[in-house]
């Protein structure tokens, strides 16, 4: 029987283990050099996890850990799902902010809203790209174990890369437009023209960007003040003429071009 996931169904589905309930069960130490992460037939959880952390005292490089509910299997030096591991594979535990809840959730709105038929879902954690980003890919597969879509979504931020499969966006969780206004609100920031600083001007332009006056008009400027001086008397003049008596002053203030 095929099922679509609804939102009833998550709070019917049986609790297991989510990707990080699970992986406080092996050694702190390990989830440091966590590298990959895999599990399979999640509705929404997987009966196991598989943790692969590298170990560079192991000859493959890596150790895994099997995690089936409570239950946490001998580590192993061997992989069915990678022959070796570097440390340039290493995610760390830290790196991964998005849980299997967050993943599954997102996965199920997009098959909602394409109206795909999903019986359950496959994880994958690794690094991705030329540049190694931390991502999960999740793979949703129909009754016949056929992959129906795919998402690819950021470790660290839950933003999705890719839904093949999924032609149809759902509308933006409430979560999401946060983490949406949080990056524009960054972008925005970071697109804010530099203030110089170190005795430079206080904006984008210099002191090299204010006009310089010509020497017409810096000529033109000292004529304007030569005559503006010689109309007005000096302070020794207008103390001469204050020091006579009243009367006699009175007639000099006519006569005299000051």
């Amino acid at each position: 029987m095929v099922l679509l996931l609804s939102e009833s169904m998550l709070c019917a589905a049986p609790r297991e283990q989510s990707a990080f309930a699970a992986l406080k069960l092996i050694p702190a130490s390990e989830g440091r050099r966590l590298a990959r992460v895999f599990a399979f037939g999640a509705a929404p959880y997987p009966e196991r996890w598989h943790f692969l952390v590298h170990a560079p005292e192991a000859a493959t490089g890596l150790r895994e850990y099997v995690v089936e509910g409570d239950e946490v299997a001998e580590p192993s030096d061997v992989s069915q799902y990678a022959q070796s591991l570097t440390k340039e594979d290493v995610i760390g535990r830290k790196a991964v902010k998005i849980d299997s809840d967050r993943i599954f959730e997102t996965a199920n709105r997009y098959a909602l809203a394409n109206g795909v038929q999903v019986a359950s879902m496959n994880y994958t954690l690794h690094r991705e790209g030329d540049a190694g980003l931390p991502v999960w890919r999740v793979d949703c597969l129909d009754a016949d174990g056929s992959r129906a879509g795919s998402l690819v979504m950021t470790a660290g931020r839950g933003r999705v890369l890719s839904h093949e499969g999924f032609a149809i966006e759902p509308p933006s969780s409430t979560r999401e437009k946060k983490v949406k206004s949080n990056d524009k609100e960054k972008l925005e920031t970071e697109a804010q023209p530099q203030v110089a600083v170190n005795g430079n001007a206080e904006e984008t332009g210099g002191p090299e960007d204010k006009p310089t006056e010509s020497a017409g008009s810096s000529e033109r400027s000292n004529e304007t003040n030569s005559r503006q001086t010689a109309r007005r008397p000096g302070a020794g003049e207008r103390n001469a003429v204050r020091s006579v008596p009243r009367p006699v002053r009175r007639i000099l203030r006519r006569v005299l071009p000051f």
